[in-house]
């Protein structure tokens, strides 16, 4: 009988402490413990039962049942629009006749829809002898801009997208800027009191005066519709990667200049590395390297008499990127005469064509500056 009381008391001993030991050892609600077979992205907690289950998973990661999953990227925003929607491009004039060379209408890729068919354009009268509408997109800088009336105050010009340019149906665009090139000829570009609105249907979805000028620049006025501005000071932008200058002559003179300047970002002449060929040749004491040797003091002079489109082109040797171009004039006994009017700088990278500048105005300044960038639209004669 002893025996066996004392065994039943051993056997309390045993329990007691085994109890005593689960219950020290028993994990309070929130402490970390592990499952057989874990999640390696997760972390594992007891709960308030005492079950040891999934509380919550590694960053990038998110519980999904008892398992971790990679979270969803998030969408992306939406990009911001670069342009407004609109179906017609007015010009207006309330003092005066309208008098343009060109106007170009890009849309948000960039691409030139004001050129492609697309679109009729329509105006007030225009003066006898000068240009109609059809001289605001052939790119002709060699005959009269268009011009409306000179007894007219109120005047327009108006393009009016559609499937088809004999289609009465309007087709919304989404456009990104509008360039006007003011009259090139001898006259101050005249600009002044001149508003550019975009309409879709009857509702104007942008509209703004242009500035005036009176510096007798060579304007090349742009336009944002989105931002409601214009883009037309001389601050540096993103240089051009280009293979080739060419100075091209619209008018019917003849090409003549003491040097062409070509600066890269850094401020290097590149020019004077290059190689200068003109289309045609007065003689050879006027020859095209003339055009690029650093000496002021000779010139390179295409043919008399070779007619309209003299060039000069000036390889530059491989792709450079191109910040500032300058064409200095002639500077022998007629420094005045000036035969670089109507001449523009075009920009080449191999056989693509992707700049050309506004042409260079009349006058007879010794030098024309033009900075490259995406909104640089005006020479600086000095």
């Amino acid at each position: 009988m002893i025996e066996i009381v004392l065994l039943l008391a051993c056997f309390c001993v045993v329990f007691i402490i085994v109890l005593a030991g689960w219950f020290l050892n028993k994990g309070e609600e929130g402490d970390e413990c592990e499952v057989k077979s874990p999640d390696e992205n997760g972390t594992y907690k007891l709960d308030d039962k005492g079950k040891c289950v999934l509380k919550s998973c590694a960053s990038g990661y998110s519980k999904s049942g008892e398992m971790c999953v990679v979270t969803p990227a998030a969408p992306a925003a939406p990009a911001a629009k670069t342009y407004v929607e609109g179906d017609i491009v007015r010009i207006t004039r309330t003092d005066g006749p309208l008098m343009l060379h060109e106007v170009m209408i890009y849309d948000e890729t960039d691409k030139l829809i004001s050129h492609d068919g697309g679109v009729t354009v329509t105006s007030s009268p225009t003066e006898p002898g000068w240009g109609g509408v059809e001289r605001l997109t052939d790119f002709d800088l060699m005959n009269s801009p268009f011009h409306s009336l000179n007894s007219d105050t109120e005047t327009f010009i108006e393009f009016k997208f559609s499937a088809a340019a004999i289609s009465s149906a309007s087709v919304t665009k989404k456009i990104k800027r509008i360039q006007i090139l003011a009259r090139t000829d001898e006259r101050t570009a005249e600009v002044g009191g001149v508003n550019i609105e975009v309409l879709n249907g009857t509702t104007s979805v942008a509209k703004k005066s242009i500035p005036t000028w009176t510096d007798g620049y060579s304007h090349l006025i742009e336009y944002d519709p989105k931002s409601d501005a214009f883009m037309t000071t001389n601050t540096d932008g993103t240089p051009i990667k280009t293979t080739k200058i060419r100075l091209y002559n619209f008018g019917t003179d003849n090409l003549i200049l003491a040097e062409i300047q070509v600066f890269d970002k850094a401020g290097t002449n590149i020019a004077l590395t290059g190689t200068a060929t003109l289309s045609t040749t007065h003689h050879p004491h006027w020859a095209a390297n003339f055009a690029n040797d650093g000496d002021l003091t000779n010139t390179a002079h295409s043919a008399d008499g070779a007619g309209a489109g003299q060039s000069l082109d000036l390889d530059l040797g491989g792709e450079k990127e191109v910040a500032k171009v300058v064409v200095i004039n002639r500077v022998d006994d007629i420094p005045t005469r000036v035969q670089m009017h109507k001449s523009v700088v075009q920009f080449f990278n191999g056989a693509a064509l992707v700049m050309t500048t506004p042409p260079i105005p009349n006058g007879d300044k010794a030098k024309y500056e033009y900075k490259v960038g995406k909104f640089i639209n005006r020479w600086i004669m000095t």
